[in-house]
């Protein structure tokens, strides 16, 4: 998991929740992933999961097409969470522990219901 913090606005820290989840979604799935994962966010409380385009090498593209870009794009299925701390006192510290082990469960959960449940992701 990889954490960003930035000032607020409004003071305090805004944290944001990155959890690469090592999945990987070519093009021709992705109308079929998105229903997926719009259906999986609806019961996700802590973050939700993105499709978020991978960006590729000029060295690794195929000579597809003409700018030597290959024809089709691979996204990775991200988690991610944002959460607003006031200040960095221990009560805060102590929330973000548990807002980060709730979205890393509830996250993980869904995605391994879905992967190995009765019906599964067919994409």
């Amino acid at each position: 998991m990889a954490l960003f913090v930035e000032d607020a606005e409004d003071g305090g820290v805004l944290v944001r929740l990155h959890l690469d989840l090592n999945l990987y979604v070519d093009e021709e799935a992705l109308m079929d992933v998105l229903m997926g994962v719009n259906l999986m966010n609806q019961n996700l409380d802590y973050g939700s999961l993105v499709l978020d385009p991978l960006e590729t090498d000029d060295d690794e593209d195929g000579p597809g097409s003409p700018l030597g870009l290959d024809e089709s794009v691979t996204f990775a299925v991200l988690g991610r969470s944002v959460l607003w701390l006031p200040t960095l006192d221990e009560t805060e510290l102590m929330r973000l522990r548990e807002h980060l082990t709730r979205f890393e469960r509830e996250v993980s959960d869904a995605v391994e219901r879905t992967l190995h449940g009765e019906r599964g992701l067919r994409a």
